[in-house]
């Protein structure tokens, strides 16, 4: 449901980090982190990342995106120190934006 949930961030959306990465949190449960993409409890999925507009062919092997399984107690411990937290009415915010987003991309 990407109307009502997170479960997908663009370039424009998502957050990038004081590191220069994204930090993206794939969970069921808001952790509050920035690029949080909700599972909608869904225990197994695909992740798709897509590339558009890269200035070369390839990226070099240093930025290829890397994956690691994080408690949520610890979360915070993995991601920059400075990394903002997102409050649960700015993550209300962000959903009512996406809902207007997708109603007038779908004219309802």
């Amino acid at each position: 449901d990407y109307a009502n949930r997170q479960t997908s961030l663009t370039a424009d959306q998502a957050y990038l980090s004081s590191d220069g990465a994204y930090h993206f949190v794939v969970s069921a449960k808001d952790p509050g982190a920035p690029n949080w993409l909700d599972t909608e409890g869904f225990s197994r999925g695909v992740i798709l990342m897509r590339y558009d507009g890269l200035g070369a062919a390839e990226i070099p092997d240093e930025h290829h995106p890397t994956a690691m399984l994080v408690k949520l107690s610890e979360l915070r411990a993995s991601l920059p120190a400075d990394e903002p937290t997102v409050s649960p009415q700015e993550r209300a915010d962000q959903l009512a934006a996406r809902r207007r987003h997708v109603q007038r991309r779908e004219n309802f």
